[in-house]
């Protein structure tokens, strides 16, 4: 067998590998669209967006606990002055 004959055969197997992974492809492709089209990727995607939005809120209720905690004199308190009365 010649070198040409060994690079054309190598090629034609690397072909035959990528057809086989193109059409493996397609299955998830076809699943994923049956997915989509059900309803279930969409729900899915919107319950992410949702838990990122509770997700940011309790990370900005998290810094304003900080930040009270750490601006908290008790001696401004209202409500500790009324008790000591």
């Amino acid at each position: 067998m010649s070198e040409i004959d060994k690079v054309v055969k190598h090629i034609e197997g690397d072909l035959d590998r990528v057809s086989e992974l193109v059409t493996h492809i397609k299955s998830h492709i076809k699943k994923a669209r049956e997915l989509y089209e059900s309803g279930t990727i969409k729900e899915l995607s919107e319950i992410g967006e949702h838990l990122l939005q509770i997700d940011a809120k309790i990370h900005e209720l998290y810094h304003h606990i900080v930040q009270k905690e750490i601006s908290y004199r008790p001696e401004d308190d209202i409500t500790i002055k009324k008790e000591q009365l």
